[in-house]
C-alpha cells in the first residue's frame, strides 16, 4: 500500500511503514517540506495513488466532510492513527529518530 505521512506525524512513522513493505513518504520530502498546503498534500496523493495519514482534523473535515474540489472527486483518503497500546510488543517505538 502507498501511504504519504503528514506533518504531525514522525518521519519515523513513514520508515517504519517502508520496513513494513509498503510504499511511504513523508511530507518532509515533498518540494515544501513541512509547510507544503493541505491542497498540494491531497493532490500529491491523488497523483500518487498515496492514503494521507494525518491526524490534523481541518484537513480531514476540508478535504472530505465539507466537498472540496479533491474530495468530491472521491480520490483523496484520510486515514487517522489510532494510539497504539504500549503494551503491545508488536507496536514500533515512533520516539526515536
Amino acid at each position: 500500500m502507498k501511504f504519504l505521512v503528514d506533518a504531525q506525524l514522525p518521519a519515523k512513522l513513514a520508515a517504519v511503514l517502508c520496513e513494513s513493505g509498503h510504499d511511504a513518504v513523508h511530507t518532509g520530502s515533498l518540494a515544501a517540506g513541512n509547510r507544503t498546503t493541505d491542497s498540494v498534500i491531497c493532490d500529491e496523493a491523488d497523483s500518487a495513488g498515496r492514503v494521507v495519514v494525518t491526524k490534523d482534523r481541518d484537513f480531514r473535515d476540508s478535504h472530505l466532510l465539507l466537498g472540496t474540489r479533491t474530495a468530491s472527486r472521491r480520490d483523496c483518503r484520510v486515514s487517522r492513527p489510532t494510539q497504539p497500546r504500549r503494551d503491545d510488543p508488536r507496536s514500533p517505538d515512533l520516539t526515536q529518530r
